[in-house]
């Protein structure tokens, strides 16, 4: 999938997502995940994210919440400290060869 300057701008500004080439040449995408995105699209984005969030004591796949809550607003509310949390969440695209 090719994206091109305007597309990752758009992608950031609307759903938090920052996507770079990761070799050039070579198609492959980075994700990343940021504070500003919801819970809901971290979980959609990776099928271990929810292992992630119950890791740190935030059961979230339960709470309705996770629809409209950002990561930064979660991790406020359970006492997260989130560089780490968003460091684990960022680690699966990483451990899993899908960046």
């Amino acid at each position: 999938m090719q994206v091109n300057n305007s597309q990752s701008r758009n992608l950031k500004s609307v759903y938090g997502i920052s996507m770079r080439r990761e070799k050039p040449g070579l198609g492959g995408i980075k994700m990343k995940i940021t504070k500003d995105m919801t819970i809901f699209e971290t979980i959609r984005s990776h099928p271990k994210a929810i292992e992630v969030f119950k890791s740190f004591d935030m059961a979230c796949s339960g709470c309705m919440a996770v629809m409209d809550e950002t990561i930064e607003q979660g991790a406020r509310r359970h006492g997260t400290d989130l560089d780490n949390l968003l460091d684990e969440l960022n680690a699966l695209f990483e451990q899993e060869g899908t960046v």
